[in-house]
């Protein structure tokens, strides 16, 4: 399982690099149920859209409340906002290098995320990338490709054009919604448009992969509607059998529209010795046809994003608390973005105006077992000279605290959740 620090400095500042955490505290307070372990950072100013939220490990939402808008209070007549987002996170550490026999489980909760009235957090049809290494693009004028720099920094979104192939590369069109210098929310008569290479031959490999970084949070994406890309088509699946997918029973050629929702059939299926994310889709289009030549209507596709393109896609409802359980098909992979730092007002002095606005983040870790006795073996580089370790805090006035004689509402609420 791969470990990263939920909040590095931004790809586009300094090179993202994944890295063992420094764990071993962390884990030690775990030998109660009773005890969390947090880190926070301490106040600073909102940077907006630069600093995401990223996903510790691999793992599930099993519960969140995503906001459509900050919650307010009034004091001395003066407006106070600030934001009561949160995700909560499982993961299954595997204490076998083949992975199986005993797991370990623990959670993440990311607390204080910005809400969707935020323009960097809102999910768009196309997913959004920080280009994190200067590439090469090219600029499509009057049927002419012009070789040109998209330099590191940019904000790119993808665009509903078909991708193409040309000498054995797939090119795939973005717009370039953010200049390096900063400039946010260029009007759409400004767009730049660009293609980008995103794979050789059959390669899933990318030089594109290792360019960009993915910004926006897609895990709450629930309902979709995509476009199959690859040029020679998708193979259409029966029913899974177990963690193994079906049998091949029919071919959706290239530009076929493919719907398909999380919460419904969806999950990581073996095909071939490999995983890979899939899910029952329907084709609205009716222009699928099986093997045998008959009418499909729907069928299990790979809907990997190198294999299918969205057209739509709609979240998770907002402003309600979201119970998905041990169950759920919110999956995310370690680095991830979850969302980015919420902004709030703070008082300045007696008279409480308002000064610059800042932000905070607060992350807690904990678990119902006690850490197996080789967990740091697994987790730790207990040599590593990074930077980049947790900032302890005291549990005395830290927010969200599990006291010992007086559970809080919102902590009883995950305990609930965590033995349902």
């Amino acid at each position: 399982m791969k470990y990263v620090c939920p909040n590095i400095q931004p790809a586009f500042q300094e090179e993202q690099k994944t890295f063992e955490q420094q764990l071993e505290a962390l884990f030690f307070r775990m030998d109660t149920q009773d005890e969390r372990s947090y880190l926070n950072h301490k106040n600073r100013s909102w940077r907006q859209m630069e600093m995401p939220i990223r996903a510790t490990a691999d793992g599930k939402v099993i519960a969140c409340h995503l906001g459509s808008s900050y919650q307010t209070s009034v004091i001395r007549e003066q407006p106070i906002s600030y934001s009561r987002d949160f995700c909560l996170i499982q993961h299954e550490l595997p204490m076998s290098s083949d992975g199986s026999g005993q797991k370990f489980t623990f959670y993440s909760l990311y607390m204080h995320l910005a809400p969707h009235c935020e323009s960097h957090v809102t999910v768009h049809a196309g997913r959004r990338y920080r280009v994190i290494v200067t590439c090469r693009a090219y600029a499509v004028t009057e049927q002419t490709w012009q070789s040109m720099v998209l330099k590191k920094g940019a904000l790119i979104e993808e665009a509903d054009i078909p991708r193409e192939w040309h000498d054995g590369v797939e090119y795939q069109a973005f717009q370039v919604i953010e200049h390096p210098q900063g400039k946010y929310h260029i009007p759409p008569e400004n767009l730049l448009l660009v293609w980008l290479a995103t794979r050789r031959n059959n390669s899933e490999e990318t030089s594109f992969s290792s360019s960009v970084v993915q910004t926006s949070p897609d895990w709450m994406v629930d309902s979709v509607v995509g476009r199959v890309t690859e040029p020679l088509g998708l193979a259409g699946f029966s029913e899974p059998e177990g963690k193994k997918v079906g049998q091949p029973i029919m071919t959706l050629p290239s530009g076929t529209r493919v719907c398909y929702r999380k919460t419904e059939q969806y999950g990581w299926f073996e095909i071939m010795g490999k995983r890979r994310l899939m899910a029952h889709c329907r084709f609205p289009d009716r222009d699928v046809y099986t093997l045998t030549g008959e009418l499909a209507d729907e069928g299990w596709v790979c809907i990997e994003p190198q294999y299918v393109q969205p057209l739509s896609r709609e979240t998770i409802e907002m402003d309600r608390f979201q119970c998905f359980g041990p169950d759920s098909p919110f999956l995310i992979r370690a680095g991830e973005t979850i969302g980015y730092r919420s902004r709030y007002s703070r008082g300045n002095g007696d008279d409480l105006r308002m000064s610059d606005v800042e932000s905070t983040e607060h992350v807690a870790y904990f678990s119902q077992e006690k850490p197996p006795a080789n967990v740091y073996r697994r987790l730790l580089n207990q040599h590593s000279e990074s930077g980049n370790r947790f900032q302890w805090v005291g549990d005395v006035d830290s927010e969200g605290l599990v006291d010992i004689d007086e559970k809080s509402v919102f902590f009883q609420h995950l305990i609930k959740l965590i033995h349902k």
